[in-house]
C-alpha cells in the first residue's frame, strides 16, 4: 500500500512524498500532517482457461532396433502381444467418454515402458503412425482376415511400416504412454476385429480379453466352424467338429421367386383313387410356372 503525505513548513511551500508504510500500525499520530492512503490497483483477472488440445507427434515416428526376443507360440500360431512381465484385466466395455461411442473397444495390458509388443499372428501390417487418441499406433491383418489394434505405443520396430509382412511373435513396437495415455502407467491398448464384423466400422469389435488369457497360457482358442464369435477357450474337447452352423434363417414362403399356391400344393395330402388317406405321404407337386 502506498502513502502520501503533506506537510507544511513556515514559509508555505508543501511537499508531496510517496512513502511505502504498514497499514495496520495505527499507533503512530502526526500533528500537522495529513495522510492519504491509496490502494493499488486490482491485479488483471487469471486468463480463461484453455481447452486441452491433444498431444502432438513430436516428430518423425520413433524407431528402436529389435532386441532379441525368443516368444512362445500356441500349436495354432498365436502369441501374446506383449513379450515378458504383464498384467491386465477384463476393462472392454467400460465407460470412455472420449472415444468412438464413448465405450473402452479393447484391453489395456500393462507392463513395463519399452517392453517388447509382438505380432499376435502372421499377417500384414497397416496404418502405421500417429493418432491422437491412439498415439503411436499400428494395425495387423492375419491371413483370415481378421485384424487387430495396437496403440499408445513407445516406438516402432524397423519392421513396422505399411504393407510389411510379419510372423507371429515379430517385435513389430514398444510399450509406451502416447496418445491419450500420456499421465498413464504405460501400456499397450489391444484391440480384436474379427473379419465377420469388419463391416460394421470400429465398432465391429469383440472383447479380446479371453483370446488373450488363451494366448498367455499358449492356449489356441478354437473357433467354431471359422468362426471367432463361436469360439470356444477348451484347449481340448472329444465332441466332433460341426459340419455346419446356423448363423440366421428365414422364411423363404414369402420370398418372390416362388409360383402361387406353389407351398399348399407342396404340403397337399394326396387322396388314393379309393378315397383312403396314404398316411405320411406328401407331394411337392411342380410349380405350373418357373
Amino acid at each position: 500500500t502506498y502513502v502520501f503525505f503533506s506537510f507544511w513548513k513556515h514559509d508555505r511551500f508543501s511537499v508531496r512524498t510517496p512513502l511505502e508504510l504498514n497499514t495496520s500500525d495505527t499507533t503512530t499520530a502526526c500533528s500537522g500532517v495529513t495522510f492519504t492512503v491509496v490502494e493499488p490497483p486490482p491485479p488483471p483477472p487469471p486468463p480463461a482457461p484453455q481447452a486441452r488440445t491433444r498431444p502432438q507427434p513430436p516428430g518423425p515416428p520413433p524407431v528402436r532396433a529389435v532386441p532379441k526376443v525368443v516368444p512362445k507360440l500356441t500349436r495354432g500360431g498365436y502369441v501374446f502381444p506383449v513379450y515378458g512381465p504383464a498384467s491386465f484385466g477384463p476393462s472392454f466395455g467400460a465407460p470412455r467418454a472420449h472415444v468412438s461411442g464413448g465405450w473402452h473397444h479393447g484391453v489395456d495390458i500393462f507392463a513395463p515402458l519399452g517392453a517388447p509388443v509382438l505380432a499376435v499372428a502372421d499377417g500384414t501390417l497397416f496404418q502405421v503412425g500417429w493418432n491422437n487418441i491412439g498415439g503411436n499406433r499400428l494395425w495387423l491383418r492375419d491371413r483370415v482376415g481378421n485384424e487387430f489394434y495396437y496403440a499408445h505405443l513407445s516406438a516402432y520396430s524397423p519392421l513396422a511400416v505399411d504393407g510389411a509382412q510379419v510372423r507371429a511373435g515379430d517385435v513389430i513396437a514398444f510399450v509406451g504412454t502416447t496418445g491419450d495415455a500420456e499421465g498413464t502407467p504405460p501400456h499397450l491398448h489391444f484391440e480384436f476385429h474379427p473379419l465377420e464384423l469388419l463391416h460394421l466400422g470400429y465398432d465391429g469389435v469383440v472383447d479380446p480379453y479371453p483370446y488373450l488369457l488363451a494366448w498367455q497360457r499358449l492356449q489356441d482358442v478354437s473357433f467354431v466352424g471359422g468362426s471367432p464369435l463361436l469360439s470356444s477357450i477348451a484347449p481340448v474337447s472329444n465332441a466332433p467338429t460341426p459340419g455346419a452352423y446356423l448363423l440366421s434363417s428365414s422364411d423363404i414362403s414369402t420370398a418372390t421367386g416362388l409360383a402361387p399356391a406353389s407351398l399348399a400344393r407342396a404340403l397337399r395330402v394326396r387322396i388314393s383313387r379309393a378315397g383312403a388317406v396314404t398316411s405320411g405321404d406328401v407331394a411337392a407337386s411342380a410349380p405350373a410356372s418357373p
